[in-house]
């Protein structure tokens, strides 16, 4: 929300009951200079999205996919490249929601694990 300017001392939120007012041109009185001015009301819509989450908790996950990071990785990213060793991840993400599973830091190149697959 904008508060609304006084055209005359500038004040910023120069209308006490700027909330209450709704779309059109209302007659206000500054509470700073005491001058009365025109202020026009517009309302607007915003939507935000997400996923929903799975029913029941039965996910739909895509197939695993290795991530490997190596030592150069690190130092493009602008990461400690000394303290992080090449490995690799296994992640894979439910196709309906924001759900993802990851295997832990496993030796660069990795095949997927076995306790992953029966997952």
């Amino acid at each position: 929300m904008n508060g609304i300017e006084c055209p005359y001392c500038k004040k910023l939120d120069a209308v006490s009951n700027a909330l209450e007012l709704r779309e059109g041109e209302h007659k206000v009185e500054c509470i700073a200079c005491q001058k009365e001015f025109f202020a026009t009301g517009k309302t607007y819509l915003k939507f935000h999205s997400k996923k929903t989450n799975c029913r029941e908790g039965k996910h739909e996950f895509t197939e695993w996919v290795r991530h490997d990071f190596e030592s150069d990785w690190y130092i493009r990213m602008n990461i400690m490249p000394n303290i992080c060793e090449p490995h690799s991840i296994w992640s894979r993400r439910c196709v309906d929601c924001d759900e993802v599973e990851a295997s832990d830091e496993l030796p660069f190149g990795s095949a997927l694990p076995e306790h992953l697959k029966e997952a």
